[in-house]
């Protein structure tokens, strides 16, 4: 069978054709610088959340989407949520979140405001902190031990240490980890050390949950969210942040070694239950996932 031969391109076309090329590169370098800026605004917001937690003695570790970027997931944080450690104290009742976030913005009401919620009985606020960018604003969420079955981390975080004039602190973060002298986090002297997987430890200057807890919990996220089709957009981020997760070789390296998933430390009896069902329904939507989640020792039919 004849072709028709094929004409050159002239070099209008050619020239056209590297304009739009480079026009694309262009555009893709400034979607990454903004997403970078914003990024590094989003530590800036989590600096100054977290100097107000200590100047009250307050403890606490990075959870959700900032916590899967410093597991080395490149999704950019859209905002801020921390997880409160704090010592248990029989003579006096746990501080709520609210009240956390009362704390917050009392210590400086400039950059803090609560949202104006649409039943206004409601107890529960979104608090944003004020930036002068196009975005205006970045959510502050303060997450207590407890809810949505969060473990209490105080008696794991003894890891945590002060900012070190090496290593891999950066430049953004260091200020964030609470010297030990004046935080409430206990030194190593004073317990003994956790196995690595309770360990709150820091990356990058930054203490994010363990590795363990972020994983079955971004799962649950997805479980959750996804039978609401208000919260879309987040289902498909949990599911795209489990999937990152998964592929974390170092850290799913090591949960397949210790297998964590039944520490009661972490993951109360109902919680393990929960998850041992979520693993079959995300393994039955993904099948191609089931050979990871199997060799961290869950069943998945």
């Amino acid at each position: 069978m004849n072709r028709a031969p094929t004409s050159e391109p002239t070099q209008e076309e050619e020239k056209e054709v590297t304009q739009a090329a480079k026009h694309e590169q262009k555009l893709q370098l400034r979607r990454d610088e903004g997403k970078m800026d914003h990024y590094k605004i989003v530590l800036t917001t989590a600096e100054t959340t977290i100097a107000i937690l200590k100047k009250h003695g307050i403890s606490w570790a990075v959870f959700e989407s900032l916590a899967c970027r410093l597991y080395g997931n490149f999704c950019y944080p859209l905002d801020i949520d921390l997880l409160i450690i704090e010592p248990p104290n029989p003579d006096t009742s746990p501080r709520t979140a609210e009240e956390i976030k009362a704390l917050i913005v009392k210590t400086d009401r400039k950059c803090f405001y609560p949202s104006v919620p649409p039943n206004l009985e409601a107890s529960h606020r979104i608090w944003y902190y004020k930036q002068k960018t196009p975005k205006g604003r970045f959510k502050i969420d303060i997450l207590i031990p407890g809810s949505v079955y969060l473990p209490n981390l105080y008696k794991f975080s003894s890891s945590i240490p002060p900012p070190s004039s090496t290593g891999t602190t950066d430049t953004h973060t260091a200020s964030l980890i609470p010297p030990s002298s004046t935080s409430m986090i206990p030194t190593t002297t004073d317990t003994i050390s956790p196995p690595p997987h309770k360990c709150v430890t820091t990356i990058s200057g930054i203490p994010p949950v363990p590795f363990s807890v972020l994983l079955l919990h971004k799962l649950q996220g997805w479980a959750i969210n996804r039978d609401d089709p208000s919260k879309r957009d987040k289902h498909l981020q949990d599911a795209l942040d489990v999937r990152h997760l998964l592929k974390t070789k170092e850290r799913i390296e090591e949960s397949e070694v210790i297998q964590p998933w039944t520490d009661l430390d972490l993951f109360c009896e109902e919680f393990q239950q929960l998850t041992r069902e979520r693993v079959k329904e995300y393994c039955l939507e993904f099948p191609r996932k089931a050979r990871r989640w199997q060799k961290l020792g869950f069943e998945t039919v």
